[in-house]
């Protein structure tokens, strides 16, 4: 996919299963629809097997989870992607910019992203290994009101 503006997902914008070598580039992904609750407005969700493809050169704004890694993706590349208004059904939790949510996602390099807000690796779904996360900038845009979740970078002891 290259220069596509994708606008008023529910769900997720692009949801990337059994997938080898794609590419999105230069792409917009903005505005979810509905409540911006757990498991709606994703924008990109990299998903069950996806490997040896690339998220680069592209913008996301009001999501509630820009992009998300889950189910095995490996050897990928996130990189130089800009990542703002991130939103959630509770005004006051600080939600991702990148996630890796799901089991075990690895050899994936996140570099050159300037996000807006948290970058997670969490335990919910399993653990994640031999990711690198290298010159990517990381601030919270919307510090007004949030009370919960601030710090920027969040990987659970059990992600490993």
């Amino acid at each position: 996919m290259k220069n596509i503006d994708m606008k008023g997902s529910r769900r997720r914008h692009l949801w990337m299963l059994h997938d080898l070598q794609c590419e999105i580039r230069g792409c917009t992904f903005h505005d979810g629809t509905g409540n911006y609750g757990p498991d709606r407005a994703y924008g990109i969700f990299l998903g069950n097997m996806i490997t040896a493809s690339m998220v680069e050169d592209n913008i996301f704004y009001n999501m509630h989870v820009p992009i998300a890694f889950e189910g095995g993706a490996a050897g990928n590349v996130v990189s130089y992607n800009y990542i703002t208004k991130v939103k959630y059904s509770d005004p006051e939790w600080a939600q991702p910019a990148i996630v890796e949510h799901g089991p075990h996602p690895m050899m994936n390099l996140i570099e050159g992203n300037c996000c807006g807000s948290k970058i997670i690796g969490d335990m919910y779904w399993g653990s994640a290994s031999h990711n690198t996360y290298f010159r990517n900038r990381v601030y919270q845009a919307t510090p007004t009101g949030l009370n919960y979740g601030t710090w920027l970078v969040d990987f659970y002891i059990w992600h490993k």
